[in-house]
């Protein structure tokens, strides 16, 4: 099972693996310029003391006392540089030496001597029994001025206390290191710390919030730029939680009255009809009643299952390319005797194609005209109508020349259960539900519904339904 870590521990992991990169990066760089620095010096100190000795033997080869100066003297006033010199005749006999180096730095130890007209250049590095480091060389130099006359010359240096100096300061970069790592750690955690307290705040101003308590919103003045973006959406998140509870709460209201009413119908007609006995044209009326109520629940229940599987469900409609103008002509035909009863004339203008599915279009439409001949008065006027985009959707309008919706209830015509005026007055009311389930058709088509109104010269709903290659 895999450990959630938190974002403080990671930014104190990941700082202290930065710093150990990076600290050792540099530790390793300081040691090898160390290394290299001392390692040429000794190198560039044995070639320059070859050099001397080849003169001397050149131009001095009889003067003994300056050689002995060089090869036995010159290294006494040196503190940490100790090197030896020998010097061999041409038969390889050992004609001058540093005193005490036979004892430890035998001639066989030296490399091959470098000729006398080449210079010098990579050096051996020798171990002695007793646990000293040497460097190296070893070379012909020429004698005076005679061509066949060579002497070889064997120089050492003893570099154990330069390899005694760079094992101690690998040692003390390893402890800078160590100790270095611990304080990045501790660095990291401490910023890491302070970088997550508004973070930490917010999760405690989050923590307060409650479906009691919406309302409550993270003021994210004093929070720095990267949160401030975060307490926004949350903030939206929640006007869109507040939303929803109440629209919920609204509507668990709305249900439950609704409910209330053909139930409590059902109840006293049954009580009625039982408080005494009936006759069988009685119960009949009775029952007629009971299933009229019955068949206005199931419509109900219906409405609302569909409203509720359109906003949840995600459902997958079957579009097609519709013609406007025959679709509406088929729902007018059902229309035509109800319209023609109430002195409401109903009109086409417009034409051409929507993509859309043909069922859910005529349930839309069918909805929009109903609630027009619902309130329009008679000899009143419903006209459908179409209007084109360039992008391809298409809008229908169903406008009517009513009393008009106040302007106050537009806001709410198409929630669920509302009727606004009507209901209160006792006017020719459904149920509620016919402009939500238009709503949730758009909704599914990828589209919108809108309504205008003006008081007294009628309403205006409008569906705008995508075009083919805008549905994804």
């Amino acid at each position: 099972m895999k450990k959630n870590i938190s974002i403080k521990a990671k930014l104190t992991i990941l700082f202290s693996i930065f710093s150990f990169l990076i600290l050792t990066f540099s530790g390793m760089i300081l040691n090898w310029t160390l290394s290299a620095n001392l390692g040429r010096e000794d190198t560039d100190f044995l070639i320059g003391k070859i050099h001397v000795l080849r003169s001397i033997l050149s131009r001095h080869p009889t003067d003994k006392n300056m050689l002995e100066e060089e090869v036995k003297w010159e290294a006494g006033p040196l503190e940490f540089t100790r090197y030896y010199a020998r010097i061999l005749d041409e038969n390889n006999d050992i004609l001058i030496e540093r005193s005490e180096m036979q004892r430890f730095l035998p001639p066989s130890v030296f490399p091959q001597p470098v000729p006398y007209n080449s210079a010098a250049k990579s050096a051996l590095i020798w171990k002695s029994p007793d646990g000293k480091t040497f460097e190296m060389f070893s070379a012909y130099a020429k004698v005076g001025n005679e061509p066949k006359k060579f002497y070889t010359i064997q120089l050492a240096l003893d570099i154990s206390y330069e390899k005694k100096l760079l094992r101690d300061f690998r040692s003390r970069l390893a402890v800078i290191l160590f100790l270095g790592v611990l304080l990045s750690g501790a660095a990291g955690y401490f910023t890491a710390r302070k970088g997550l307290d508004p973070l930490q705040r917010m999760t405690e101003l989050v923590t307060r919030i409650s479906a009691s308590r919406l309302s409550d919103r993270i003021q994210n003045d004093d929070f720095p730029g990267e949160l401030k973006s975060l307490a926004g959406s949350f903030n939206e998140m929640l006007e869109r939680l507040e939303e929803s509870f109440e629209r919920l709460s609204r509507f668990s209201t709305d249900i439950a009255h609704e409910l209330r009413t053909p139930i409590n119908n059902l109840m006293g007609e049954t009580e009625v009809a039982l408080s005494k006995d009936r006759t069988s044209y009685e119960y009949r009326e009775v029952l007629e009643s009971n299933l009229e109520e019955f068949g206005r629940l199931s419509k109900m229940i219906d409405n609302l299952l569909f409203i509720a599987r359109a906003e949840n469900a995600k459902e997958v409609i079957a579009r097609s390319q519709l013609d406007i103008e025959s679709e509406v002509r088929t729902i007018f035909d059902f229309y035509e005797a109800l319209a023609e009863e109430s002195g409401i004339h109903l009109s086409f203008k417009g034409g051409g194609l929507v993509f859309a599915d043909s069922l859910l279009f005529r349930q839309a439409v069918s909805n929009l005209i109903s609630n027009a001949i619902r309130h329009v008065n008679s000899g009143g006027i419903i006209e459908v109508g179409t209007k084109s985009k360039n992008d391809g959707s298409v809008e229908i309008y169903v406008t009517d020349n009513g009393d008009g919706i106040p302007p106050h209830e537009l806001e709410r015509v198409f929630d669920r259960f509302y009727r606004g005026e009507y209901s209160i007055r006792g006017q020719k009311a459904g149920m509620g539900l016919g402009l939500s389930i238009v709503k949730s058709i758009m909704q599914l088509h990828g589209g919108t519904a809108a309504i205008k109104s003006e008081g007294g010269k009628g309403t205006t709903v409008t569906l705008s339904f995508p075009g083919q290659f805008s549905v994804k």
